[in-house]
Parts: C-alpha cells; structure tokens; sequence
C-alpha cells in the first residue's frame, strides 16, 4: 500500500445479539429477484410476522469508507420474535440512497429493494467467502 494512502476502513453494521427482551432469529428463506438496474429481495409475512407494518421495521444500508463494499441489516419486530436479515458484505456495489423497503399487503411479503451501483447480475445476496491470497504456494511446511 502506498505510503501516504489512507487505510481502507470498512465498518460493517453494528448489530447486536438480541434486541432487550426479544429472542433474535435470523430470516433464512428469502427470494431474490435480479432486474435490470435493481435487485429485489421478498420476505413472505408469515407465522410471527403475519400482520407486519412499516413502523416495526428498521432498515439500512451503509458502504464502507474508501471501499465500495456494502453492508445490509433488515431488522423486523414480530409478534414474539424480532427477525433479521444481515448480509456484512452484498453481492456487488449499492448506492444506499436509492435502496428501500415496503410491505406489500396483498401478497403478504416484504419487498426490499436494492439500486445497483454498477450493472452486474446478482445471483446471490451476500458476497462469497474468500481467503486472502498467500505467497508461495500455501502447501503443509517440510
């Protein structure tokens, strides 16, 4: 890195372990739709979250600083559950300003919607894991 370059600083949400009282579970079973220039992703409302309004969901996306990695926290206060969707890095660069949400009443689901930064199929939410590169080779040590 060069020397007087700033060193990249990447923030992921700060999301914590439980909200007060209220058992935290994660929202495994979500659609992703990709379009031309926005990526959607459904939530069906149902069991715990049958019934969901706008006022019991928090919403953000944020970009890291001097990177273009992106970071998603949907938060959703159920009946007895708050439920959550974290991705700490997405697929491909967002612009947050143009990311929201909305619950769709008539098919019961809540619909967020992400604008794509740069025009990149999306076939999954979050970016894959990968390890960092290492010099010569990696094998087991002689």
């Amino acid at each position: 890195m060069p020397s007087g370059a700033p060193k990249p600083e990447h923030k992921p949400i700060a999301v914590e372990a439980g909200c007060g009282d209220i058992p935290t579970v994660s929202i495994d079973n979500f659609g992703l739709m990709d379009d031309d220039d926005i990526v959607k992703v459904y939530v069906k409302l149902e069991g715990d979250l049958e019934g969901l309004t706008a006022d019991a969901v928090e919403f953000k996306v944020e970009q890291a600083k001097y990177d273009p990695t992106c970071s998603m926290l949907l938060l959703a206060r159920g009946k007895t559950k708050m439920h959550r969707l974290h991705a700490e890095k997405l697929r491909h660069h967002v612009e947050p300003d143009g990311c929201k949400f909305r619950i769709s009443t008539k098919n019961s689901k809540l619909i967020v919607t992400l604008k794509k930064g740069v025009p990149e199929y999306w076939d999954a939410l979050r970016a894959p894991n990968t390890l960092p590169f290492r010099r010569g080779g990696g094998g087991a040590p002689r």
